[in-house]
């Protein structure tokens, strides 16, 4: 919508599927780059976190041990850094066309107000799962 409304010259613009696609496919495969380098440089492992120790009376001697296992790499927060940066840019301009195209009058071009509610929804729950 954005390359069509903010084309200067107005002269025809057709945008197939098959470019859609291929965008979408080079954001997977930024992901996925981003994925495997990591598991190859600083892989993942398995750790058990026990929490505090539980006496309980049953009729029996009984100890609860309480534990969550959790995945973790020695230096995971480069890597989470790493790819939130690289989504809250893809979501900055994904707002940014939004606003572009904020005052487009065809109804069915026109969803930048969906567009620019799901950005702020996704970064409001973002920022509540980080605290």
């Amino acid at each position: 919508v954005h390359v069509i409304f903010r084309n200067l010259k107005m002269k025809k613009k057709v945008i197939k599927d098959s470019k859609l696609i291929g965008i979408v496919c080079v954001f997977l495969l930024i992901d996925m780059i981003i994925l495997i380098i990591w598991q190859v440089i600083d892989p993942m492992e398995m750790e058990s976190v026990y929490l505090h120790d539980e006496k309980h009376n049953y009729g029996q001697d009984m100890t609860v041990i309480p534990y969550i296992e959790q995945c973790r790499s020695p230096q995971m927060h480069i890597w989470m850094v790493s790819i939130y940066v690289y989504k809250g840019l893809l979501s900055a301009y994904g707002g940014f066309l939004a606003w572009e195209t904020r005052h487009v009058t065809i109804p069915a071009l026109n969803d930048s107000k969906y567009i620019g509610m799901s950005v702020y929804n996704v970064l409001i729950i973002c920022m509540m799962g980080a605290a």
